[in-house]
């Protein structure tokens, strides 16, 4: 009798325990699901996460863009527009005029004119002397045919044919059709003009 009532017993707390290996083995799986969704969700997150990296594609194309053609065509006017600047600042295009003789003095050559920028202009004298030597020069308003006696730019006496000198002035200053460069057979005679030469007009 006391070994049927045991019996019992351990059978019915086996019948209790079920229930409860039961239940926690479901609230296990739930646990397990939960923790696999979110793995999944976090993978989602990992996917938006790429379209962030898309955004570093489009920064990226950004950057590409910055170093392609656009700017690189606006770059290229900015610096047509600085080269411009230097050629109106700068040393310009020389501009070379013919001496001709004066008062058959046989003294003939040409004079070139050079723009260095900064207001100095570059006059350099070549002639065939003729025997003639320090004969003073200047750059004088007027024409040749119509000059005006008082020197506006003193030149460097030409000395064997040659004189270079820089004069405070720019080149489109001297182009105004308005001045000519002459040349004199010497310090006491500054009237005897050996030869001449019209700045042409810009």
């Amino acid at each position: 009798m006391g070994g049927t009532r045991q019996m019992i017993e351990e059978a019915r707390n086996r019948m209790m325990r079920t229930p409860l290996i039961a239940s926690i083995a479901v609230a296990s799986l739930l646990l397990a699901g939960c923790a696999g969704g979110g793995g999944t969700s976090g993978g989602g997150g990992g996917a938006a996460a790429s379209p962030g990296g898309g955004g570093g594609a489009a920064a990226t194309a950004g950057g590409a863009y910055d170093a392609g053609s656009p700017p690189a065509a606006g770059g290229g006017g900015a610096g047509a527009g600085a080269t411009g600047g230097g050629n109106a600042g700068g040393a310009g295009k020389p501009v070379e005029i013919d001496l001709a003789a004066e008062n058959n003095s046989g003294v003939s050559g040409t004079a070139t004119l050079t723009d260095l920028g900064n207001g100095k202009l570059r006059v350099d004298i070549n002639v065939e002397a003729a025997g003639n030597n320090a004969m003073p020069a200047h750059i004088h308003p007027g024409t040749c045919e119509e000059l005006d006696p008082k020197p506006k730019y003193p030149l460097s006496d030409v000395e064997n044919g040659k004189s270079t000198t820089e004069v405070d002035a720019t080149l489109a200053d001297v182009q105004t059709g308005a001045f000519a460069i002459n040349l004199h057979k010497s310090t006491q005679d500054l009237k005897t003009y050996t030869a001449c030469g019209d700045i042409p007009k810009a």
